[in-house]
């Protein structure tokens, strides 16, 4: 485990952070860090590389932190150590914070809040609209859970591994398949596909003017999908505004409060600084 921190004396109460395995892509640390020291708080945020072997220990050593976001590839295997879990996170089977509660564990979906903050920002309504989801983790499992409590119009789920998303998708009134078949209104990029700007999942689809385009990568902002999209004349939804909406959500559950201007100031400095790395 490889811990990235601030130097200093911190009590418990104070320590936050994420967990994953890689998370040197991550900008939370400089984003909540930055947030914290304007705000006057006596807070840290750390960002910690934990491999799945060494999962259960950290998990049985981690009462120093008051809270900790969760990333790939633990959303599902911290589940088991946790002592309860709100509605969503208990729907979708996918955890992104861990909060502690009087010496116990909390889970939670604040990804769901993201996709939603995001697509209420850009005035979508997805009531009635035919999407189609690539990606069949955790985050897929939170975006259909998002369309089918909002109304879509029908949803497939695109994967190279039919039987396996089979297995992980548990709901009804969702089409999976290995290949897109239909024309859609919604094209949302659950995988990590498009990173670093590498990559298409909807590479063979020509968009409309009328589409909309949803992306969960963050880094770039606008990933070569977003680019096409928006050259077409369509609606695009960047994972800077999901990551946003997701971050407030986590302060808000753990401190209390919800800046909204400067997560996202921090936020889009913070990209634009590790492009320049």
């Amino acid at each position: 485990m490889v811990l990235t921190h601030s130097s200093g004396s911190m009590s418990g109460d104070s320590i936050v952070g994420l967990i994953g395995h890689p998370v040197s892509h991550s900008i939370g640390q400089i984003v909540y860090n930055r947030i914290f020291q304007d705000l006057g708080m006596d807070s840290v945020y750390l960002a910690m590389d934990v491999h799945r072997d060494i999962l259960p220990l950290f998990m049985i050593r981690s009462g120093f932190l008051r809270a900790f976001n969760v990333t790939i590839p633990h959303k599902v295997s911290v589940i088991p150590f946790l002592d309860s879990m709100d509605p969503i996170a208990t729907e979708t089977h996918s955890v992104n914070l861990v909060v502690r509660i009087d010496g116990a564990m909390k889970g939670y979906n604040t990804d769901y809040f993201g996709i939603e903050y995001a697509l209420k920002a850009k005035g979508i309504d997805v009531r009635g609209k035919r999407a189609v989801v690539a990606g069949s983790g955790g985050i897929a499992r939170t975006a259909i859970r998002y369309l089918l409590d909002h109304g879509a119009g029908g949803i497939d789920v695109l994967t190279r591994d039919v039987r396996r998303a089979q297995e992980n998708l548990a709901f009804s009134g969702i089409n999976i398949c290995d290949h897109i078949n239909s024309e859609y209104d919604m094209y949302i990029n659950c995988t990590p596909i498009g990173t670093f700007g590498e990559g298409d999942p909807f590479s063979t689809v020509r968009f409309e003017s009328d589409s909309i385009g949803i992306d969960l990568v963050y880094n770039p902002m606008r990933t070569p999908f977003l680019m096409r999209m928006e050259n077409a004349g369509g609606k695009i939804v960047s994972g800077i505004d999901i990551f946003i909406g997701q971050g407030l959500r986590t302060l808000e559950l753990v401190f209390g409060i919800s800046p909204e201007e400067m997560f996202r100031k921090y936020a889009l400095e913070a990209l634009d600084e590790i492009r320049k790395i």
